[in-house]
């Protein structure tokens, strides 16, 4: 008997408890929550953000076995940690962001830590919630941190806890992405409720140490995201599953006295015993006994069974939990305390833990009556007039019956009961002898109940020497809650609102129209402590940023919402008419308007009545009109110049009305700005290339196509965005005039292109042999092929050398569509012929031919249509330059010999096949080798009302004289008014006069000498108003996830003066306002960059009064974002000065 009372000693002298065993696994689906609630977390203290520094205690729903103790509710802080153990002192109302390895003897203990890290909900759509599950593990709880990051911002963290019936723990990962200022350090695990035993989830890695890539293990407490795929796999550890070690392990988990009853010098216990198999193995059939202890300790022999034992066996399963009800009888002891114990025999069978076998009841029972207040938990936050649940727990630790005893509950503003506190409830209950009573009571809040914190206190039959029962102990009647509750008022606060288009694509708009359909959200959060109900939330049109509800106009309401504490949802008003006249009736006028998002909350008073209304960012209101928008532009990485590629666009009509046919014409932009200022690039088609296209689009309707364009020879190589412009000539009223250009990817264009060096084919005649080799350029070994055979010409057959031969059978008009390849590189080049029927009407073609250069090689080939082929030429009249001929096939050939400007006029006869005769007449003159150019780079910029002189000058770059008179005029584009060119025939032109209007202008110049050669020049010239002071204010530096805040200022401009974007590029979710602000928030996955953009002031974009520069570095290093500011002057002058680098050469 002595060696198994050690025994027992021995087993309750160690933990009693079993260890879990993680089970991490990878690839396993993240289980998305149905019917989530927000869980309210409450600020730890006050003023703090409750998603940064806050906590909740939420009730499980279930008796939840955690190591050798049932638990009915868990904290849940915004850290990433859970807890299930009170806390105590100092920590009561801890948010414990400073995360510690597993095991830990501090607080918080009975931890179970997912991502226990400093976290916080700093995204807009953070969210800690919960749902009720069930399973094969029984009944359960979800807690999910749903897009939540580290501390401060940079990260979109997604995981889940799930707690079961059976004691098992589940971890689930989601979305875990994001770079912040400070990397994810965590602990992952759990640990037993004294903090001495714990498990972590799977081994520890972090950033690589040696500059390698793969991460480097760590200890616990300091997991970075790399844990859950040390190896770069590409499939991360997303499950971990706490569960059992292998074997049986029976576990006494408590045992509850339910009534004693004295009768005859006997005791009659009644209990309920409450166990659990926390193995793997099902147990056999095993029995249990309950004894009368003086201690907690089982002792064989000496502590007293109650007879008749429990008699039925029974077995439990795998991770089976069950109660047990007992009554059984026992002589009633003289005197002392007495603890009642329920004892698990050890099995045969053996177990992975025989140490947790044994449990007692949580206190002792004497003789009489004691009534014992033992514990009281409400809930965090509470708010007037709301019913709580606040669960208590006391008991009768005599052998005699209480009767009945009355129950009261107190909010106290400190932990002691006064007659100052408030009574919230008194409830009676029947009590009998021995009884533990666990009941959660509901009661209201009073509403007249200040805001604040409160202890609450449970008094039993109205405490010491006042109460009716007598007692063995009088001073044991009263306990303190462990926790503060804090309450609140309801607090609804609006923090942002949006106007969006009421058709999809949903998405924000920056124009609505008068009297046409809108979409408005708000985004509404209740950060009090009582429930909002009947709230109603309008939105309002105000033509200022002060909301007047008043006289500013309502847009609509959604009437009828509620919002528990904590809770916060984008609230929609999916379709609202957008006011076309004011409270008079008047028309309103075309301007930028506020739209507010207002909310109230009927009959209930809040804790702050100054945040339930906001604005969203100016929107302007226009009347009805079509508004042409391209949505999409695909251009290619690479082209030549010359060379044909292929683009992709789409364009919509956002505007309310119907659009006539419209022109769109693709650009080549050194920027992603594309404007009619850029060069022009043609569309190729099957009747040959043109510049612009059309399209007819009727309300939200979209066109996409994918065409062909032919890149312009003469383009410099270099790196150009290719973009396309609808109704580039403004020719049609839009709603919004400034977003109708879409610029593509960046497209490098090679300085040499491979293509056709043909641009004309001979006509070919239908019935008769045609025989034509084409010639490539821009390689030595090319080879030709026909790219599309549908609208080729029949009878005609392309070889891989050029040749183009056979006998067409049908007339047309054809755009042969040629792939031209030298090695691995094709090139598509599109070339025009004509099939004609033979005629009588042949004609020699008009164009005029090049001009002899006196000493060089001179080829030039004359052409003809109609008649029937095979044509052939003669000088019939007038005489060749000196040292030409030219041969019967109209080729002409040689070096000119005549003195520099002689001119020869002579007539050429073409015979055809069948005789048909044309004749016509040419004049040539013989010209100097070295080219005639306009040798002025740039115009220098002029002022409004500034007198303005400017030289533009051509010559031979030999230096010989040129040849007068020379003509001078503009070809593109026009002067600014109040400038015009002074009468000259030198090679050199004054521009002079007043400027009137300013602005910037392209013009193109073009000079011709007395031999007939041609230059021509663009430019482009910026006039400035003077006296006019810009500046900007804002963000200079800004980390991803944050906020941009910019506002440009020029003094002084006239009332009509807008800001327009001009060029550079902005960071993403960053837009331009027409009032001069630039805002937005940067994602979180925003590219660390320097974004520099240029804007300018005027009453449109070619009327620039003014223009600044801003840049803005986007860094997760970057210090908290503090004000710039940038000022006009000298700034301004050289912005005006880059224009004029701005220029294209034509060359004729």
């Amino acid at each position: 008997m002595k060696s198994l009372r050690l025994l027992w000693l021995l087993m309750l002298a160690l933990p009693a408890w079993g260890q879990y065993v993680a089970t991490p696994q990878a690839g396993v689906s993240y289980p998305a929550l149905t019917n989530p609630t927000p869980v309210p977390l409450a600020a730890a203290t006050t003023g703090n953000d409750p998603k940064d520094k806050g906590r909740a205690t939420i009730a499980i729903g279930f008796d939840f076995p955690f190591y050798n103790r049932v638990y009915s509710q868990l904290t849940v802080t915004s850290n990433g940690v859970l807890f299930l153990e009170p806390s105590t002192g100092a920590n009561t109302a801890a948010d414990f962001p400073g995360n510690v390895p597993i095991p830990n003897g501090a607080e918080p203990n009975g931890v179970i830590a997912p991502l226990w890290d400093d976290l916080i909900g700093s995204n807009q759509t953070s969210v800690i919630q919960r749902q009720a599950i069930s399973g094969s593990n029984g009944a359960g709880l979800a807690i999910e941190f749903k897009d939540w990051s580290r501390w401060p911002s940079g990260f979109f963290l997604t995981f889940q806890v799930r707690l079961w019936a059976n004691g098992v723990i589940e971890f689930y990962y989601g979305q875990l992405t994001g770079m912040g200022p400070t990397p994810v350090t965590a602990t992952i695990g759990i640990e037993a409720p004294t903090g001495i035993a714990g498990t972590n989830a799977l081994p520890c890695y972090g950033p690589s140490t040696d500059g390698g890539t793969l991460p480097a293990p760590v200890s616990s407490g300091l997991c970075g995201l790399q844990t859950f795929d040390p190896m770069g796999t590409g499939t991360p550890i997303n499950f971990v599953r706490f569960g059992p070690p292998p074997g049986i392990d029976l576990q006494a988990l408590t045992v509850r006295v339910d009534s004693i009853t004295s009768s005859a010098g006997d005791l009659a216990i009644g209990t309920t015993f409450n166990l659990r198999n926390f193995g793997t193995v099902a147990s056999p059939p095993f029995n249990y006994g309950v004894y009368l202890s003086e201690d907690t300790i089982y002792d064989p022999g000496v502590d007293m069974p109650l007879t008749p034992a429990p008699a039925t066996p029974f077995s439990l399963g795998v991770l089976g939990v069950t109660s047990r009800t007992h009554t059984g009888n026992v002589a009633q002891p003289d005197a002392g305390s007495w603890y009642v114990l329920a004892v698990i025999p050890p099995l045969d069978a053996g177990e992975t833990n025989v140490f947790n076998n044994v449990v007692a009841s949580t206190v002792p029972y004497a003789a009489g009556v004691d009534l014992i207040a033992e514990l009281i938990t409400p809930p965090p936050i509470a708010g007037p007039g709301e019913p709580i649940n606040v669960d208590v727990r006391f008991s009768n630790q005599g052998f005699e019956n209480a009767g009945s005893v009355s129950v009261k509950i107190y909010a106290s503003v400190d932990t002691e009961l006064t007659s100052d506190d408030r009574l919230l409830t008194t409830q009676p209950m029947a009590v009998v002898g021995g009884q533990q009573v666990q009941q959660q009571l509901t009661l209201t809040v009073p509403l007249a109940t200040p805001a604040d914190n409160y202890y609450f206190i449970m008094q039993l039959d109205d405490g010491p020497d006042a109460g009716a029962i007598v007692e063995r102990n009088e001073l044991n009647n009263v306990v303190v809650a462990q926790t503060v509750t804090q309450v609140r008022q309801a607090d609804l606060v609006v923090t942002q609102v949006r106007v969006l288009r009421p058709t999809p694509p949903i998405e924000e708009v920056s124009s609505v129209f008068f009297g046409e359909q809108a979409r408005f959200e708000a985004f509404v959060a209740n950060i009090g402590g009582a429930t909002a109900n009947n709230v109603r939330l309008s939105f309002h049109m105000s033509d200022n940023e002060t909301l007047n509800a008043v006289t500013d106009l309502l847009v609509g309401t959604v009437p009828g919402l509620s919002f528990a504490p904590g809770e916060s949802r984008w609230v929609s008003l999916a379709s609202a008419t957008v006011p076309s006249t004011d409270g008079l009736g008047q028309p309103l006028p075309v301007q930028p308007y506020f739209f507010f998002g207002a909310v109230v909350g009927q009959g209930i008073i809040e804790q702050n009545n100054e945040n339930n209304f906001i604005a969203a960012p100016p929107v302007v209101g226009r009347r009805p009109a079509p508004n042409f928008v391209p949505t999409d532009m695909q251009a290619p990485a690479r082209g030549g110049a010359g060379e044909i590629v292929a683009v992709s666009r789409t364009l919509a009509n956002y505007g309310n009305r119907d659009g006539m046919e419209v022109k769109y014409r693709y650009y080549l932009s050194a920027n992603t700005i594309i404007t009619p200022d850029d060069l022009p690039v043609t569309r190729v088609t099957s009747g040959g290339d043109v510049l612009d296209g059309t399209v007819t689009l009727a309300i939200d309707q979209r066109h996409s196509a994918t065409e062909l364009v032919r890149l312009p020879p003469t383009v410099a190589a270099g790196t150009w965005y290719l973009g396309v412009l609808i109704d580039p000539a403004n020719e049609i009223v839009e709603a919004d005039e400034f977003d109708n250009g879409l610029a593509g990817t960046r497209t490098t264009v090679a300085p040499q292109a491979l293509g056709l060096a043909s641009t004309l084919l001979p006509d070919a005649i239908v019935g008769l042999p045609y025989d034509v080799t084409l010639i490539g350029r821009g390689a030595a070994d090319i080879t030709f092929a026909p790219a599309v055979t549908t609208n080729w010409p029949e009878g005609l057959t392309l070889e891989a050398d050029g040749r183009l031969h056979g006998t067409p059978t049908r007339p047309g008009a054809y755009q042969l569509l040629i792939n031209v390849t030298s090695g691995s590189r094709t090139v598509l080049s599109a070339i025009p012929l004509r099939v004609a029927n033979t005629t009588g009407s042949l004609m020699i073609s008009a164009l005029p031919l090049p001009a002899p250069i006196r000493g060089l090689e001179y080829t030039a080939r004359l052409g003809a249509v109609g008649g029937a082929g095979a044509y052939r030429y003669q000088l019939i009249d007038g005489i060749l330059p000196v040292g030409v001929s030219m041969n019967d096939q109209g080729v002409f050939s040689g070096v000119p010999t005549d003195p520099l400007g002689t001119s020869r006029t002579f007539t050429i006869r073409c015979v055809d096949l069948i005789g048909n005769v044309d004749e016509r007449a040419f004049t040539v003159i013989v010209v100097d080798a070295l080219p005639f150019t306009i040798v002025t780079g740039a115009l220098v910029d002029g002022a409004v009302g500034e007198q303005y002189l400017q030289l533009v000058a051509a010559a031979n770059p030999a230096g010989s004289q040129v040849a007068t008179p020379v003509r001078w005029r503009v070809v593109e584009g026009q002067l600014p008014p109040g400038l015009a060119f002074e009468p000259s025939e030198q090679e050199t032109v004054a521009i002079s006069g007043t400027p009137t209007r300013p602005g910037r202008y392209s013009i193109t110049i073009e000079a011709t000498d007395a031999q007939g050669r041609v230059d021509d020049q663009s430019f482009t010239m910026s006039i400035v108003t003077t006296g006019i002071t810009a500046s900007g204010a804002g963000t200079r530096a800004v980390r991803p996830g944050e906020a941009v805040a910019v506002t440009f200022t020029a003094q002084p401009v006239p009332a009509d003066a807008r800001w327009f974007w001009r060029d550079g590029r902005l960071p993403p979710g960053v837009t331009v306002n027409a009032d001069g602000t630039v805002t937005g928030n940067v994602p979180a996955d925003a590219e660390s960059a320097l974004y520099t953009f240029s804007l300018s002031v005027g009453a449109s974009t070619g009327e620039s009064l003014a223009i600044v520069w801003w840049t803005i570095d986007v860094n997760p290093n970057a210090n908290p974002p503090t004000p710039g500011c940038s000022a006009g002057g000298l700034e301004l002058v050289a912005v005006a000065s880059l224009l004029v680098l701005s220029r294209r050469r034509r060359r004729k």
